[in-house]
């Protein structure tokens, strides 16, 4: 199936075999050097964590902006295994494990800035843009701009450049900010033939499996240091088994007349409005959810520098990463509040059969049983398990690249970027649906920070009956629902930038460009469609039977010993009834959004003071089309058509206060475009009659920002800096309510939804940023910071959560009040070691019609120890969440009291690894 479903195939040479050539080379070459040394004294180069740290804190210290620098050297000193890892420790910076609210994977996959919505930060790879994918479907349906830092290894770094502020010759779109992935040139290194491989394993406490993480470099120059080429090529592999708990699949209310008002009797009237039950909340849905995937990353990248002359350089790069992530979770939802709390759901149910505690218009405890003689019980379910299973579930990022460089005389140097960047998200997904009979059982809320316990009698072996799910006189009879998605994203681009050096000892440098490029996405979306056979449950693949594993214990929630399917079972049932045919018109969409930009800028110095000021011009033209229901009561297409011009001018100021301080302020407009899938994805929950749509209308996220910062750098390789910023977003999208008319797959026929769809409003976000470190004596040292930050919405648009009369929640997506990193190092000779803990206060993570996602307080704990055996050989130990961290969410209803969301833990992980360099 993989084969057929994927669109985009690898097209380097098998990647495994690629690491193994440069593995074997280094190897071989490094033994040679090693056995024909000489005993004479070598020079020595410095290198190290405090090297590197002296290298980034240069860095800072000579840009006239806000920025943050991180080198190779320093990520590769700590356990970071993409980008994202090592940008989570810079001040200011916050990092998901996901790209929404489908959990943590254990690996971080998102970069925000200043605490708001990830796609305000534009990432750029060496300096342009780059596109992305996802494999899971609701990022692929909603995503589009933020960048999914999976794709990128940390192997790829030359240096990471974060600009807090901005200046008019950054990209536009980052209205929070740039990060500027910048990879290793040929030319840069020191020597004339480099060489750089590592083997390894990683070892992921929950799954018991350990898995082969190799990555290779080969550079060379010629001996005039004019011509140079690199090969890059990485293939990392991790298998990874997720313990969670899902409650937040379907919280509902009490319906009047239905059992559960009926049998909570209080301060009202049974079966009437004034019952206390009636309107209180209860779980109709949700239960343990056990996550399997392997995920395997290959790719690599290709440099070609040339210099024919002093005055003409040319820099070629290719680059590929494609992610292989098939996975299954496995979710055993209990449903008796499915059957009990609506009205419409259940008729001649026996109230006395129904227990159950009403706190803060929550349903916290709720106890059923099977009574004797029950009419109504042949046709419910205690449970429901689902195991949703993604045979096929792929991302890629890729680009071509050509830099060039002229210097047309002493003061006029052109450079210009030609390239065309894609990205592909593709999921192929099904469902196995088997309904138990109808046993009773109970559920206890415990609070907001923990497991629900839920409790089903038979749980632990295999039943099928009850419920029949719409197909009559077939009790508990299979079902299947899924969908093949495809998200292929592309920019074609092209730029020329200016510098001119004047006479000019007050503006010694003027900077211009101009920039044009056409960014497409189109998404199709494929039914999964059940074919004769499925609903017998004869049918099922018993051979496949199995059980959920004991990491559940390790959560506090029920679940070990569930039984199940396997992923390879599921997996050939679904190939055997199911199909994929028929476009789910209301899905599908394509964008094309063609932008052209200039810019001019000037550099200003003085005695003891320096900076930039200019002026960036950007236009956008957006052409959204999306299938609507026409009047013929068919889905047709239908085009919006959007322009909008900004201007976007910016200030940034440097200056020296003695020999040790600098003092920064910067002052500019910035924008955002909107995220492309919030302009026409569709996102449906069949079941519950919810989701979310886009709105093809949306304005671009406009900023008017303001920095101010202090820098000490005391000591060598020590600093002490505080900075403070204000940012006022206007077009910031929020979440209102509305309805809208779809094609309901379980129902087969259009249904009207409760919506969720973004809308444009106002908001600000403001802060504090602390940093503090040090070298200390005897090769230890010490690295420091804290983020404060408030943001809210300030626009209280009408149908959104802020704009609610009652109850008005005008918290900023993805705020953290509170972050800080702290670490420590030690290192001599041949000895180095890490440890760092990262932290996030709790934030908004999502909203939907009625109800708000907030992920809860996290920290996670990590540790490298290395080892350097010779100059060529060196082996490292790292510990990644060696705390465990507890992933969880609270869903927070208006009128009711905090409930628990989402509880998920993916266990340590360990990586042993074997470098080599010559």
């Amino acid at each position: 199936m993989q084969n057929k479903m994927s669109p985009m195939r690898n097209n380097l040479t098998p990647v495994a075999s690629a690491v193994a050539v440069l593995i074997m080379s280094v190897a071989m070459q490094a033994q040679a050097q090693e056995a024909a040394k000489p005993a004479a004294a070598q020079e020595v180069v410095v290198t190290g964590i405090r090297a590197s740290l002296q290298q980034s804190l240069n860095q800072k210290r000579n840009s006239d902006n806000f920025v943050e620098v991180i080198t190779a050297e320093d990520i590769g000193k700590m356990p970071d295994k993409n980008v994202a890892d090592s940008l989570q420790r810079v001040p200011g910076v916050s990092v998901a494990a996901a790209g929404g609210g489908e959990g943590s994977f254990g690996e971080n996959d998102r970069v925000a800035l200043r605490g708001t919505p990830f796609g305000l930060t534009l990432t750029t790879l060496n300096g342009h843009s780059v596109s992305s994918g996802d494999w899971f479907a609701d990022n692929i349906v909603g995503g589009g701009r933020s960048v999914s830092f999976s794709l990128f290894p940390s192997e790829l770094i030359g240096r990471v450049t974060v600009h807090k502020g901005s200046q008019a010759n950054l990209l536009e779109g980052g209205a929070e900010g740039v990060v500027d992935i910048e990879t290793r040139k040929p030319l840069d290194f020191k020597k004339q033939f480099n060489a750089q491989a590592s083997i390894g394993l990683v070892n992921s406490a929950n799954s018991g499996k350990s898995d082969p993480q190799l990555s290779g470099l080969i550079a060379w120059k010629n001996d005039a240091s004019t011509m140079g080429i690199l090969v890059q090529a990485f293939h990392q592999k991790r298998t990874l088994s997720r313990a969670g708990q899902e409650n937040q699949i379907w919280w509902d209310k009490v319906d009047v007349g239905s059992p559960i008002d009926s049998a909570i009797k209080g301060a009202g009237t049974a079966n009437t409005a004034t019952s206390p039950a009636s309107g209180a909340v209860t779980n109709y849905l949700g239960g343990t959810a056990w996550f399997e995937q392997q995920r395997t990353r290959d790719g690599g990248l290709i440099d070609f520098q040339f210099k024919p002359s002093k005055d003409v350089s040319i820099d070629i790069t290719a680059f590929q990463s494609h992610l292989d992530a098939p996975n299954v979770n496995h979710n055993f939802m209990q449903s008796l509040g499915r059957f009990v709390g609506p009205s419409w759901a259940t008729t001649g149910y026996p109230t006395s059969a129904v227990t159950g505690t009403l706190n803060q218009g929550v349903i916290t405890q709720l106890s059923v049983t099977n009574p004797a003689g029950c009419v109504p019980c042949s046709g419910m379910s205690s449970a429901v398990q689902e195991i949703f299973s993604r045979p096929v579930a792929e991302s890629q990022s890729q680009f071509f690249n050509i830099d060039g460089s002229f210097r047309v005389n002493d003061q006029l140097t052109l450079a210009g970027k030609v390239g065309t960047t894609k990205g592909l998200g593709n999921t192929v997904s099904g469902a196995m649906g088997i309904w138990m009979p109808w046993t009773g059982g109970s559920y206890t809320v415990q609070g907001s920070d923990k497991p629900v316990i839920y409790v089903t009698p038979g749980a632990d072996k295999f039943s099928i009956g009850g419920f029949n799910n719409g197909a009559p006189g077939t009790p508990g009879a299979p079902y299947t629902y899924g969908s093949h998605v495809t998200a292929n994203d592309k920019e074609n681009y092209a730029q020329i930038d200016g510098t001119f050096k004047t006479d000019l000892a007050s503006i010694p440098t003027l900077r211009f460009g101009f920039r044009a490029a056409e960014h497409k996405r189109d998404l199709t979306s494929i039914g999964n469609n059940a074919l004769p056979g499925l609903s017998n449950a004869a049918n099922l693949p018993m051979s496949g039977l199995t059980a959920f594993p004991n990491i559940f214990n390790d959560l506090g929630a029920n679940g070990a010993g569930y039984w199940t399917f396997s992923q390879a079972s599921v997996n050939a049932w679904l190939a055997q009834y199911t199909n994929y045919t028929g476009h789910l018109l209301q899905n599908e969409f394509s964008i094309k959004e063609p932008t052209q930009s200039a810019y001019v800028m000037a550099d200003f110095a003085g005695e003891g003071i320096s900076g930039n000021f200019g002026l960036r011009v950007a236009r956008t033209n957006e052409q959204v089309t999306r299938n609507e229901i026409g009047a013929s009561g068919n889905f047709e297409p239908r085009t919006y058509n959007n322009n909008y011009v900004d201007f976007l001018p910016s200030a940034n100021f440097r200056m020296d206060l003695n020999k040790d301080m600098v003092a920064r302020f910067s002052v500019s407009r910035t924008m955002a475009r909107p995220e492309l899938g919030q302009m026409a994805g569709l996102d449906l929950r069949d079941v519950q009659g919810t989701g979310n749509g886009g709105n093809p209308n949306l304005k671009p996220i406009r900023a008017n920002t303001v920095d101010l910062g202090v820098e000490w750098y005391f000591a060598p390789k020590s600093l002490v800096s505080a900075d403070i910023f204000y940012s006022a977003l206007d077009g910031y999208v929020t979440y209102g309510a509305s309805t809208g008319t779809f094609y309901n797959q379980i129902q087969k026929k259009n249904t009207v939804y409760a919506m969720s769809t973004p809308i444009n409003t106002q908001a600000e976000v403001k802060g504090l940023e602390l940093a503090y470190i040090q070298a200390l004596p005897a090769g230890f040292g010490i690295n420091a910071n804290y983020t404060y930050t408030l943001g809210k919405e300030t626009g209280a648009a009408p149908g959104s959560k802020c704009g609610d009369l009652l109850a008005p929640d005008c918290t900023l997506i993805g705020t953290s009040k509170n972050a800080y990193n702290i670490g420590a190092f030690y290192e001599d000779g041949k000895f180095s070691a890490r440890l760092t803990y990262s932290y996030r206060s709790g934030f908004l993570n999502g909203t939907s019609r009625n109800s708000a996602a907030y992920q809860n307080d996290i920290g996670t704990l990590s540790a490298t120890l290395a080892y350097q055996i010779t100059d060529s050989f060196s082996i490292s130990l790292d510990g990644k969440d060696l705390n465990n961290p507890l992933v969880s969410s609270v869903w927070k209803t208006p009128g009711a009291a905090d409930l628990p969301a989402s509880l998920y833990k993916n266990g340590r992980q360990i990586f042993l690894t074997l470098h080599a360099k010559m």
